[in-house]
């Protein structure tokens, strides 16, 4: 039952409104294929697996079965989340290959968020190839699908001459970015290194880097207003500008959150940017939701830092964000989640009043398992009148599941 009062909930743009008819989703990965993302887990794998069921639409997916028990359901149901038909739930990733094996029976292709297992591989075709998944999100190709004049200045060196970079743009602060095939995410393959001693510890932050990169881009720091990371739709025929959430960090190159100002927004310049960039990547087979990192500085020039071509972690935010502000009289909206060792019937009794009030819509919830390592885990979205009231509000949140941690 929904919270008294609340309407349901929406998306500006399903899923199922991108890609082309028989499509469906499957996000089940390992964790293996996500080194290149802190943290990430075969747990943490399976909990990402429910991030698309507010927003897939009509097209089917599958997910692991603790993203969606009837309690996790039911407790989504009061925030005013509607869910179309066509989960498909698995518990091991045999069972996930067969009811992907089933989908391409019935003649369905897959889209994913980062690429398939190998044992899901053996049983579908997908909407895009790994091999163009891989150079799309390769951060050396960025010059590619990017003019020049948006890009901060750049070296690029391979890995042979990778302690070069201790002299490269000298006397500037720098974002030194591991440049290789595929997935990333979470700041893991970006150091920052605001001055000479920085650079010379370098070396040791690379050591500690997986293996198989194939360059290094150095690239200079530049002072923003704003970065926004911007949601575009590219369907087989278009683009479409979904919005933009603005990054928060808790340190440089680490972000921590996302928040949505109707009165702070990327300039017209970098929607086109994000647009232009979108319609070369739909050139090279794209077709899903992409999102980009631009920022813009004081006098508004553009500058793009990097190409995500898969879901972003604000794309619900982004097209939910009108929606779940207008139903309550709200105007910002700010990310919210936590990480937790106990079942997750305590979080959502501590929870209920911000979901019942319509202050929080919790779009990604995972029930921890028996096994020894699994965490319960709960995302969502916060809604209030300013900033200083969205973010009161996540300290309130935080504090109710301390002890649950």
């Amino acid at each position: 039952m929904r919270g008294r009062g609340l309407s349901r909930l929406y998306p500006s743009m399903a899923l199922s409104d991108i890609f082309p008819e028989w499509t469906a989703l499957s996000l089940k990965t390992l964790g293996s294929t996500m080194r290149w993302v802190e943290r990430y887990d075969d747990f943490r794998v399976d909990a990402v697996t429910g991030s698309v069921l507010s927003m897939h639409g009509t097209l089917p997916v599958v997910c692991h079965a603790n993203t969606c028990l009837p309690e996790i359901l039911g407790f989504q149901e009061m925030a005013g989340i509607s869910f179309g038909e066509g989960l498909l739930t698995y518990r091991s990733e045999e069972e996930a290959a067969q009811k992907v094996a089933s989908l391409t029976r019935q003649g369905y292709r897959i889209a994913y968020s980062y690429p398939p297992s190998p044992r899901i591989l053996e049983q579908c075709e997908l909407v895009l190839p790994v091999s163009r998944y891989d150079w799309l999100n390769d951060k050396s190709n960025v010059a590619s699908l990017c003019d020049a004049a948006w890009l901060p200045e750049s070296v690029q060196l391979p890995p042979e001459r990778a302690g070069e970079m201790i002299d490269v743009l000298p006397g500037r602060a720098v974002f030194v970015k591991l440049c290789h095939p595929g997935v990333s995410g979470g700041g893991s393959d970006v150091c920052y290194c605001p001055d000479a001693s920085a650079r010379e510890r370098f070396g040791n932050w690379l050591a500690g880097r997986p293996a198989h990169w194939t360059a290094l881009r150095v690239e200079e720091e530049i002072a923003l207003c704003d970065c926004w990371c911007v949601n575009i739709a590219v369907t087989e025929t278009s683009e479409r500008y979904l919005g933009a959430a603005i990054q928060l960090f808790s340190e440089p190159a680490r972000q921590c959150g996302s928040l949505i100002d109707p009165a702070r927004q990327p300039s017209p310049q970098s929607v086109q940017i994000a647009l232009e960039i979108a319609r070369r990547a739909r050139g090279e087979g794209f077709i899903g939701v992409c999102g980009f990192d631009i920022g813009e500085t004081v006098d508004g020039r553009s500058y793009v830092f990097d190409l995500n071509f898969r879901f972003v972690a604000c794309t619900e935010q982004v097209l939910f964000h009108e929606a779940l502000t207008r139903r309550i009289g709200a105007r910002v909206s700010r990310s919210w989640g936590a990480v937790l060792s106990q079942p997750i019937e305590r979080a959502l009794g501590r929870l209920e009043p911000f979901v019942a009030a319509g202050r929080f819509v919790p779009f990604r919830i995972y029930a921890r398992s028996a096994a020894e390592g699994d965490r319960t885990r709960i995302g969502g979205v916060l809604a209030g009148a300013d900033t200083q009231e969205v973010s009161e509000l996540a300290t309130a949140l935080t504090a109710r599941v301390q002890d649950l941690i």
